[in-house]
């Protein structure tokens, strides 16, 4: 295995997120990237977001009843890493069904403000989870944005599509 360290640029510097290095494994494919929050755009990856996007919120969906569980145990120390990596997958989600790549963490309130796609009072909702991971109405809350954001995104996708078959 071919191990690398990167340090994050200031941009993706998040007290949330609270690490100043990534280190990864050379070998790993695009959906394997994926599983640490920004490190495809921090790599600049070419990417086809329209897949990735798919994929994300499939590991979401695939990961959100262990959260659940460890909430129903009151292990709020065990899921907050996994909260905060969704937290992180959800922000990656709002720029790439956009699609847009994550450039910064910075100034995340004017970002998120200019995309068209994006589910009611996202900058509210989200200031709410980062501050509260590992509260189980953060869950709650970041679940629902997972599926607003998602009907958001295919609805549209089908506008797109009937207007290009138009």
């Amino acid at each position: 295995m071919s191990k690398r360290t990167i340090q994050l640029p200031d941009e993706f510097k998040h007290p949330l997120f609270g690490v100043d290095k990534v280190t990864f494994d050379e070998t790993m494919n695009k959906e394997e990237l994926m599983q640490v929050p920004f490190l495809l755009d921090i790599l600049d990856e070419t990417i086809d977001r329209s897949t990735s996007s798919t994929s994300l919120f499939r590991r979401w969906r695939e990961g959100k009843e262990e959260i659940s569980n460890m909430f129903s145990q009151r292990n709020r120390q065990a899921a907050r890493p996994k909260m905060i990596a969704g937290i992180g997958w959800f922000i990656s989600l709002i720029y790439w069904t956009n699609k847009k790549k994550v450039k910064r963490l910075t100034h995340l309130k004017e970002e998120l403000s200019l995309m068209e796609i994006q589910p009611v009072n996202l900058y509210e909702r989200l200031s709410f989870l980062m501050e509260n991971p590992d509260h189980y109405q953060s869950f709650i809350q970041l679940s629902q944005l997972y599926d607003e954001l998602e009907k958001k995104w295919m609805l549209e996708d089908r506008k797109k599509q009937n207007m290009d078959n138009n």
